[in-house]
């Protein structure tokens, strides 16, 4: 904007003939007659209460809501931000919205108050697609506008387009004011009813102020007690749920059923439940002494052309694939604190030589139960069945294979036989360990 000369250079006597000196007073005229013209388009374009060659901050810009900053004596752009110090909400200095930046030149430049602007393209403060509507001060990016309400809505701006617009800071629906800052547009105080309490969120103590939380404990413990559910009086009933604050009361039991090492026996009829077996009534409920599982490694008991092999210094057996070979073992099962009923599972930890399909092997056993009398011995195996890992094996690397479940009891001896005919495999089967577990079956 051209500069205001207060007075008009005339020429002196004795003043050489000179452009430089002729052309002083025409200069000082044109300069006061261009900053006319610019004061009265700037106004007949605005239409708005301006503040001319004010002093703005590095960060002004184009479009950016300021406010005065005392630190810099200058406009710096504005931002919705509060504190609430003992819950009382008090607006930052940066939310003391004063008007919107519409030119600079430098630190200097032209600040709107009030009023109406054509002509001046403020897109780069929007943060959103623009709109026509009222647009507000926003609470992220400093001196940017933002469509949608902040937590402190401090209207800024009402905008017909990106380049017209109406500016009127601390107006509320187009009425002077500064609503927006009281703390009643604010919660700064609770006080629920019952069934609700407030308790700090800092100290779990009842509060009314700062960071409170809403609990229902109270009201739940109490209408899960036993005083409100029947229990003094022998009812047998209890609470089965409980929705908002209403309660459902029922038996206390509907019917169970003991699984592992729990019975029970109910003295009404049992009734069934996808195919399970559940107790009514006045129930008794055990439990047994007994572990659910036991495990153990079998002891080797014979070897028909099996051999030995090592890899990496690990030492172990091998059926050979140039004939037949089996392995035979033997398991003593603990007799005391062991499951009851229960099955037996032995896995067998196999490796192979050569890269195939792991080759079939068989497996068969028999059972001497344990007895004080004198006893008949079983002289035929049960089986033998198939142990098919299903999958091709690597060179030297490690396969579990196991056997299906095994009905057994406590104190049981039992014989297994692990064989290998002359198969497809190409290579030997190393057997590196044997071991077995004893599991409770409900």
């Amino acid at each position: 904007m051209a500069k205001w000369r207060s007075a008009v250079r005339r020429i002196r006597d004795g003043q050489p003939i000179a452009a430089a000196h002729t052309n002083l007073p025409v200069e000082d005229l044109e300069s006061r007659t261009s900053y006319l013209r610019d004061l009265l388009e700037n106004y007949l374009a605005g239409r708005a209460l301006c503040h001319d060659d004010a002093p703005l901050t590095d960060a002004a810009f184009i479009g950016c809501q300021v406010y005065w900053s005392d630190e810099d004596n200058a406009y710096a752009p504005a931002l919705a931000v509060y504190s609430s110090p003992g819950g009382i909400t008090t607006p930052a200095s940066t939310a003391w919205l004063r008007g919107t930046v519409i030119s600079k030149s430098g630190n200097t430049g032209r600040v709107v108050f009030f009023g109406y602007v054509d002509g001046i393209d403020i897109s780069g403060a929007l943060d959103d697609v623009v709109a026509a509507g009222p647009w507000y001060l926003s609470a992220v990016t400093p001196g940017h506008l933002t469509s949608v309400k902040p937590a402190l809505d401090i209207p800024a701006v009402y905008l017909r387009s990106a380049s017209q617009f109406w500016v009127q800071p601390l107006a509320k629906n187009g009425f002077g004011g500064t609503a927006y800052y009281t703390a009643d547009a604010f919660v700064n105080s609770l006080t629920p009813t019952a069934p609700l309490r407030a308790v700090s969120c800092d100290t779990g103590a009842a509060a009314t102020k700062g960071g409170l939380a809403l609990s229902l404990d109270d009201y739940i413990e109490n209408v899960l007690s036993p005083e409100t559910v029947g229990f003094a009086a022998g009812l047998g009933t209890t609470v089965k749920d409980v929705s908002r604050t209403t309660k459902e009361i029922g038996p206390n039991v509907a019917a169970a059923r003991g699984t592992g090492l729990i019975s029970i026996v109910g003295s009404g009829s049992p009734v069934t439940i996808d195919e399970l077996v559940y107790q009514t009534g006045a129930l008794t409920v055990g439990a047994s002494t007994a572990n659910a599982v036991r495990e153990g490694v079998a002891d080797l008991v014979a070897l028909t052309d099996v051999g030995e092999a090592s890899y990496n210094d690990l030492l172990y057996y091998v059926m050979p694939q140039s004939r037949a070979s089996s392995l035979r073992g033997r398991i003593s099962l603990p007799r005391l604190s062991a499951p009851d009923p229960a099955t037996l599972t032995l896995r067998f930890l196999l490796i192979g030589h050569v890269n195939g399909v792991a080759p079939d092997i068989a497996f068969s056993y028999r059972i001497i139960p344990y007895s004080t009398e004198l006893a008949n011995l079983p002289t035929e195996d049960t089986g033998p069945e198939l142990l098919d890992p299903g999958v091709t094996f690597q060179a030297y690397q490690a396969l579990m294979v196991s056997t299906a479940p095994i009905v057994v009891d406590p104190g049981d001896l039992v014989f297994f036989t692990l064989s290998r005919a002359v198969d497809a495999y190409a290579g030997d089967v190393g057997i590196m360990n044997i071991r077995w577990e004893m599991l409770l079956t409900s």
